[in-house]
């Protein structure tokens, strides 16, 4: 939490001449995996630039590990966006954690900010909408679930406690910049008014109350990559255009 050094990790095809980054926070970080596999199979190269704890702000934000307002951040953002600068990549994801310690206003603004920087240097910005959060410790209710003889379906929070709001706060205020593509991957997590913490084949989805596992990632590449290919075709980079792409609910 204290560096403000930006160290890409080189994944996907790294031969490829074509090049993505996926940048934001420890939010970002959990879609490696399925980014990794996805990019790869498309002969795209993938630049990791991710600093945990870090939200989209051009202002230090307060940090309730560090209890203090997280300057590294700040500092660490405008060596990131020079990067970014320097190398002009053909996509850049973005997904990011929405901090409580900013308000709506400041949260809006942060995402608009740090987008528009990015926006003349890349084709295609790619917001992956920030994933469903539980109220408790998915491993620990699931290892509970065992030891007590229950069902791991147990283990699940009903959709409509499920907090969204902030993650649609930074959809909206990233739709305002024009080229920039949304896609939202909740019907992945929720069905049926309820949001799971394993899957059908007994995968298990998250690592803490917020955070996906690799292996959740890996299984999710297919449809992320699906939903990518259909916005790319129907928004071509001649004709920018603001797009969601998610199931139908």
């Amino acid at each position: 939490m204290r560096s403000t050094s930006v160290k890409p990790c080189v994944l996907g095809d790294t031969s490829a001449v074509k090049t993505a980054v996926l940048f934001g926070n420890s939010h970002a970080h959990q879609w490696v995996a399925a980014l990794d596999t996805m990019l790869e199979e498309r002969n795209v190269k993938l630049l990791t630039v991710a600093h945990s704890g870090c939200t989209f702000s051009r202002e230090p934000v307060w940090n309730g590990t560090l209890k203090r307002l997280h300057w590294e951040c700040v500092e660490w953002d405008k060596k990131a966006q020079a990067y970014l600068q320097e190398i002009k990549p053909d996509l850049i994801f973005i997904a990011n954690s929405t901090s409580n310690a900013l308000d709506e206003i400041d949260l809006s603004r942060g995402v608009f900010d740090e987008v528009s920087i990015m926006a003349p240097i890349t084709r295609r910005i790619i917001h992956i909408v920030d994933t469903p959060r539980h109220d408790f410790d998915v491993p620990t209710c699931l290892a509970r679930a065992v030891w007590r003889g229950k069902s791991q379906n147990h283990c699940t929070s009903p959709l409509e406690s499920i907090d969204r709001q902030r993650g649609l706060v930074q959809m909206k205020a990233i739709e305002k910049v024009p080229g920039t593509l949304v896609i939202d991957m909740a019907d992945q997590f929720c069905e049926n008014g309820t949001c799971r913490s394993v899957t059908s084949d007994d995968v298990i989805m998250y690592r803490d109350s917020h955070h996906i596992t690799d292996t959740f990632a890996r299984k999710l590449a297919p449809v992320l990559g699906q939903r990518l290919d259909s916005l790319l075709q129907q928004a071509p980079a001649a004709a920018p255009e603001v797009r969601v792409a998610t199931m139908p609910r």
